[in-house]
């Protein structure tokens, strides 16, 4: 685990203060902590391809993805899933 140094508005650090002092969490370290790793959690994550392979690109990403501890993606395309599944089954 890593330490970082990290500067908080006067307005931002006294939410945070104010968390600590209503008990929802022991200090701030825990405070900092744990909504950054809420946010994380959350975070949408977003790929340009660039190679004109795109299929084998997004499953080498998907592949790495999977293998990344607490994370959650979706991938979103231009199709919905209804569509592709219904052009599949027209061939």
């Amino acid at each position: 685990m890593a330490t970082i140094p990290i500067q908080f508005s006067d307005e931002d650090l006294k939410k945070i203060d104010y968390l600590v002092k209503i008990g929802r969490y022991k200090n701030r370290s825990q405070a900092i902590k744990t909504i950054v790793e809420e946010r994380l959690t959350r975070e949408t994550l977003q790929f340009d391809f660039e190679n004109s392979n795109e299929d084998e690109t997004l499953h080498g990403i998907v592949a790495q993805l999977k293998e990344l501890p607490r994370v959650t993606f979706r991938i979103l395309g231009e199709k919905s899933a209804a569509e592709i599944v219904s052009e599949e089954r027209e061939r």
